[in-house]
């Protein structure tokens, strides 16, 4: 519950931050499609825009392709509390934003399993791609994004615990703002990686 009312808190300061011109868009994805399953090359809207299913990547840069890649829409209520979440299974989703956004902001919760003693997660932001072996806390400050198209400052106060059985599930939100340009492309990939309350700032 006190996470909750934080990240409401971060919601309602972040919007009056806002310009009087801007426009801000929130959503969960659809109920009415719990249990669908989306495999890598299927896409799933998202607000509007349109989600890729992307596989992950090693630290290596290795697609990792097995028979449990995909993106199901879950009411499991462990990123946010509404029940319905978008659940990324050794996958990630890639947007190409219709029109460039000036922020972005997502609720997620993350798996802590022993994998292979890693936390293997992908983030991609205007043309450039990292991968982490310590899940999305080693985020935090970080500016991404090609010069030519914008750079965006990441901000998380997620934490990383060591991979542990039985494994947990630790959730925070983690916003993208851009310090120059726009945002007109991210992507995002976890083994176990749950996303809910996206918005998307115009």
């Amino acid at each position: 519950m006190k996470n909750s009312i934080s990240k409401l808190l971060f919601v309602c300061l972040f919007s009056s931050s806002l310009s009087a011109e801007a426009t801000l868009i929130c959503d969960d994805p659809d109920a009415s499609l719990v249990g669908s399953l989306y495999n890598v090359g299927e896409s799933v809207s998202i607000i509007g825009e349109t989600a890729e299913v992307v596989y992950l990547r090693t630290a290596s840069g290795e697609q990792v392709i097995n028979d449990a890649n995909f993106v199901e829409i879950s009411p499991s209520r462990l990123a946010g509390n509404d029940g319905i979440e978008l659940h990324l299974n050794n996958a990630g989703i890639q947007i190409n934003f219709n029109q460039p956004a000036k922020a972005v902001f997502m609720s997620i919760a993350q798996n802590t399993g022993p994998y292979n003693k890693a936390l293997i997660s992908n983030l991609g932001i205007n043309g450039e791609d990292i991968q982490m072996l310590n899940g999305f806390a080693s985020t935090d400050g970080l500016v991404l994004g090609k010069n030519a198209i914008g750079q965006v400052i990441v901000s998380t106060n997620l934490t990383s615990p060591e991979p542990q059985v039985p494994a947990i599930w630790i959730s925070d939100l983690i916003t993208f703002s851009a310090e120059s340009g726009a945002i007109e492309s991210i992507s995002i990939a976890g083994q176990q990686l749950n996303i809910d309350d996206i918005c998307f700032h115009y």
